[in-house]
């Protein structure tokens, strides 16, 4: 660690004259934050620290570029379906103890509600439907794009090639005159 340092330093000198303290003693929060960085992390969802809040990343402002996540419709979330109770016996006390079967008793939705649940996820299901649709439609229009570049640089880079191919066979032919005149 001192090798860069040379031996004649200032510096260097005064550091030898210190003495040694020898090796500090821990303090409890020291010995804590050793016993918890041991651990495994825990899963899940970690709480916020005052650390972390105070050095969040910059946000950077908007890109131009289009994302998947920008693109996409957002829906509302599906509501819970409410779980049906369980279905229960009720025993009447009654001279031959017969038990009966009781219906349980449900709330019974109205129509309107349930038609306009129903329209609520087919729209959201239709809107879904029609982004994924245009992110497709905007998928294969850039593919074919970059298809029809790619087919035009094949172009030209075979076009080269040819002229490449016909003046190396011109040279050989040049070079197969010379041969035979020499000999």
């Amino acid at each position: 660690m001192l090798a860069p340092i040379s031996a004649l330093s200032n510096v260097l000198q005064q550091y030898k004259k210190h003495p040694s303290s020898g090796p500090r003693e821990l303090t409890p929060a020291m010995v804590r934050s050793i016993d918890e960085a041991g651990k495994p992390a825990k899963r899940g969802k970690k709480p916020e620290t005052q650390k972390e809040a105070q050095f969040s990343k910059p946000t950077k402002g908007n890109t131009p570029k289009n994302r998947k996540s920008d693109r996409a419709v957002t829906s509302p979330p599906n509501p819970k379906k409410l779980k049906k109770p369980a279905r229960r016996l009720i025993l009447q006390s009654s001279s031959d103890s017969d038990s009966e079967y009781v219906p349980p008793q449900y709330k019974i939705a109205s129509p309107l509600e349930s038609e306009s649940e129903s329209s609520d996820d087919e729209a959201s299901g239709r809107a879904t439907h029609q982004a994924i649709e245009a992110a497709n439609a905007y998928l294969h229009a850039n593919v074919n794009d970059r298809l029809t570049q790619l087919e035009v640089e094949l172009a030209v880079e075979n076009h080269i090639m040819d002229e490449l191919d016909r003046r190396t066979l011109q040279l050989k032919m040049q070079n197969l005159k010379l041969r035979t005149a020499t000999t």
